[in-house]
């Protein structure tokens, strides 16, 4: 289970009962987080954004065997309209799709992918059309728009609690946020971070967690 030891942090802090009123899994690939947390917070509303055409029918189909999974096919940003989206299904990853066009995938059998345009909102926007009024914890694998994905929350970043994301030193996308602005942009927000590197990662990433003071 991916998010094992995220939720043993959590947990390390608010108690083995505690459980959060609501779950955004941003950058969702196939559900796979989202799954996890439905099994370990079973009363939770969990909310999972993925704009990837390759990914949306098998997103919708699995949600459907989770009732408190709601599956959005939309990119999550900065901005509400479209924007051009990098599908790399062709490279053996699809993992490594982003709304930033890649200079090297990494862990991929090649360097293909497809452009298209999807549908992107910024999070404050669709809370409030949602009427999801607060979110306590955020899982985000957006490659290197954590930022824009965070900026677009506005005022409702103040309930967030805890956040795990992925981070990087170096860039490997065109406009990839790298790690210091994003521990930055935390810090500046009453976060407290934490820097877990990944071995081996050729640019240098790892896996942040972010937990409000």
């Amino acid at each position: 289970m991916l998010i094992k030891d995220f939720i043993s942090f959590i947990r390390e802090r608010e108690g083995n009962d505690w459980q959060p009123t609501t779950v955004f899994d941003i950058g969702s690939r196939d559900l796979d987080q989202s799954v996890e947390f439905a099994s370990v917070f079973p009363s939770t509303q969990i909310y999972a954004f993925e704009p990837n055409p390759t990914q949306v029918e098998f997103c919708e189909t699995r949600s459907q065997h989770h009732p408190n999974i709601n599956f959005f096919p939309i990119a999550i940003g900065d901005i509400n309209g479209q924007l051009k989206f990098y599908d790399t299904n062709r490279s053996g990853n699809v993992g490594a799709s982003s709304l930033l066009k890649p200079i090297q995938l990494v862990f991929c059998s090649s360097q293909e992918y497809e452009e298209t345009h999807v549908p992107v909102t910024r999070l404050d926007t669709w809370m409030e059309e949602n009427s999801v009024d607060s979110v306590e914890v955020l899982w985000m694998d957006t490659q290197g728009t954590e930022l824009s994905a965070l900026k677009g929350m506005g005022s409702f970043l103040e309930n967030v609690k805890y956040i795990h994301c992925e981070a990087c030193p170096q860039p490997y996308y065109e406009g990839h946020t790298l790690k210091h602005e994003l521990e930055q942009f935390l810090h500046d927000n009453g976060f407290e971070t934490l820097f877990f590197p990944a071995h081996p990662h050729p640019f240098g990433e790892g896996d942040i967690y972010a937990y409000r003071i």
